[in-house]
């Protein structure tokens, strides 16, 4: 589902394609459909067009900016900040400790995905724990339709660099995160952002180089 798009827009796109309000295919209806309801809401429909969560991230979104305290964690957050036109999606860096090495790395917020995902090799290189596996239909960024594939299910223990407080969360493996180019946004929205108080966990160099 397009991130740069609002809630309205998205069930304008989805009507417009025929589309369920659930599963996001063709030749379905929300009514028969069987995919979860929202998870916020508890509507008939995708976490992705949730008109009562968009809301509610606009005015947190607000409250935070006007306060210039935000405390920015690795493992739980689903603000966007918008700027210049644009929509800046969450990036924070985090170690993953695994059982064969332990390494940083860079997590991406999706407010739209009810699952969590991550590279197959890095994965592998780590030596995650396999605690079991799923088929799913994967829409990766950029991608137009979905691959079906049978994802390992493995345990990611994720420390936060800021506090070291460690979260263990089950993540998907996948072959590619992102078919995307996700732009970088200039070092003035660095600053800007540490003025308004985001603990960043990485600098605008360090993200230029990966």
């Amino acid at each position: 589902m397009c991130e740069n798009l609002c809630v309205q827009e998205k069930r304008a796109k989805l009507i417009k394609e025929g589309r369920c309000f659930l599963c996001c295919y063709t030749c379905c209806h929300v009514k028969k459909c069987k995919k979860e309801i929202c998870s916020y809401c508890k509507g008939r429909h995708a976490r992705a067009i949730c008109f009562k969560l968009e809301n509610s991230l606009k005015q947190n979104s607000h409250i935070d900016l006007e306060k210039g305290k935000v405390d920015v964690k690795p493992t739980s957050s689903n603000s966007v900040l918008h700027n210049r036109g644009g929509v800046l999606l969450q990036c924070v860096k985090a170690e993953v400790i695994g059982h064969i090495s332990s390494d940083k790395i860079f997590c991406l917020f999706d407010n739209g995905s009810e699952k969590s995902f991550i590279k197959k090799n890095v994965s592998r290189w780590l030596g995650l724990k396999k605690v079991g596996s799923e088929r799913l239909n994967i829409f990766s960024f950029g991608c137009k339709t979905p691959k079906k594939q049978t994802c390992s299910k493995v345990e990611v223990r994720l420390r936060n660099i800021l506090n070291g407080e460690v979260t263990v969360i089950e993540a998907l493996e996948i072959e590619e995160i992102s078919k995307a180019t996700l732009s970088l946004p200039s070092p003035d929205v660095w600053t800007e952002m540490e003025t308004k108080g985001f603990r960043l966990t990485f600098n605008y160099s360090e993200s230029s180089e990966n």
